[in-house]
């Protein structure tokens, strides 16, 4: 009996760690930025670099990775109306799934409602999506992003 709670609770919490959200503004995350620079290192950017011999392999993985969030975003009736820039860092685990996405829109680019919304479908897609290459470590990505409606 006593196992068979553990193993529920186990469950329940496991599911619940699950749910926890992956993406956040810079303002709204909590831990330091410079904590996260430490335990991640850059996908690209010189020779310590993780993709240093793959970048042209990362940045069409990236791409097609920013591609089908425009997809996920506009599947779920999310439109951005006019080019909206953005300042991104992701952080991804060896395997690919995306640990942090903290960013941040120019204050005045997305009222209120629309960047609740950007958040939590943000969210969704992190949750069913991996990144479509694979690390020996953690790696970091971060840089400018312009978002604009899919066709």
């Amino acid at each position: 009996m006593r196992s068979t709670i553990l193993l529920l609770v186990g469950v329940l919490t496991s599911g619940e760690a699950l749910a926890q959200p992956r993406a956040w503004t810079f303002n709204a995350y909590g831990p330091s930025r410079v904590q996260l620079a430490g335990l991640y290192r850059p996908a690209l950017g010189g020779d310590s670099a993780v993709f240093a011999e793959r970048d042209e392999e990362f940045i069409a993985a990236w791409q097609q990775f920013m591609t089908m969030l425009g997809t996920s975003l506009k599947e779920n009736g999310f439109t951005w109306g006019a080019p909206t820039r953005c300042m991104a860092l992701v952080y991804f685990d060896a395997c690919g799934s995306v640990d942090r996405f903290l960013y941040s829109f120019r204050e005045g680019t997305l009222d209120p409602a629309k960047a609740e919304r950007f958040g939590i479908l943000l969210n969704a897609f992190l949750e069913q999506h991996v990144f479509p290459l694979k690390a020996m470590e953690p790696f970091s990505q971060c840089g400018p992003l312009v978002f604009h409606d899919a066709p």
